[in-house]
């Protein structure tokens, strides 16, 4: 799913022993039949939660970037023209566009960041799923807008799961374990329970959710890279605090690619 494009942008698999200084500035995934002319990837720490350095390194210097407010939950804003593009923050954790010349991206520390990609139309879409919007299930809700706005057919989307806290760190309590239940979520996505908590796989969580949405499970890809344990690859909410850096996840293409 990882391949090397550039010298300083992309490495074959991530390094546990990677710094900020040394590590890749972005990684981009590679694995979708169609993705011709569209790209799409995240950044790591060395990037500084920027796209500014590696936007020249795709081509896409120049290209506008859309981005939201993001408030962790399930509201999808689709772009459907070159000029909604500059228009002012929404307030929303995901994007669906249809249309080539811009970058789509969402910022995450921890949550989970996912790509939805039809190459029969093309249309895509990124996707920031904390906590709040899996269990609102902000990634079904990613399936139908594109759905909806473009007659993407779930069955041929594919979808990639991008680096997140993993099941071996996400340690929560029990009212979380509680809010997944009650919504109808396998209690398999609940790991290790005690009285205290369990630590919650929110990677499976938004699987189970696309697959549910009518993904081919075939087609679902995760990277299984958890952004707590690799430090120096990916900044951490639960390691680093407040104050830690984001990942832009991306998808985008040049004007006539």
């Amino acid at each position: 799913m990882l391949r090397r494009a550039h010298r300083r942008g992309i490495l074959m698999s991530a390094s546990r022993t990677a710094t900020p200084a040394t590590g890749p500035l972005w990684m981009e995934l590679t694995g979708f039949p169609g993705l011709e002319g569209w790209r799409a990837g995240f950044t790591t720490r060395r990037a500084g939660g920027e796209l500014s350095g590696v936007l020249p390194l795709l081509g896409w210097e120049g290209l506008p970037v859309v981005r939201l407010a993001q408030r962790h939950g399930s509201r999808v804003v689709n772009i459907l023209s070159l000029e909604e593009a500059s228009r002012p923050l929404q307030e929303a954790d995901g994007l669906t566009t249809a249309c080539r010349g811009l970058v789509l991206t969402v910022a995450s520390a921890d949550c989970v960041p996912l790509v939805l990609f039809d190459p029969d139309r093309p249309a895509g879409a990124v996707i920031h799923a904390g906590w709040r919007g899996t269990r609102s299930r902000i990634a079904r809700g990613g399936v139908e807008a594109l759905r909806r706005s473009f007659g993407c057919r779930p069955e041929g989307l594919r979808a990639m799961i991008g680096p997140a806290i993993g099941h071996c760190c996400y340690r929560v309590g029990r009212e979380v374990v509680e809010a997944f239940l009650s919504a109808g979520f396998s209690p398999d996505v609940v790991l290790r329970e005690d009285g205290d908590g369990a630590f919650l796989d929110l990677p499976e969580a938004n699987r189970r959710d696309l697959v549910d949405s009518g993904l081919d499970p075939s087609r679902i890809h995760s990277v299984g890279l958890c952004t707590r344990c690799l430090a120096g690859l990916f900044p951490s909410y639960r390691r680093d605090g407040s104050g830690t850096g984001r990942i832009l996840t991306f998808l985008g293409s040049s004007p006539h690619s």
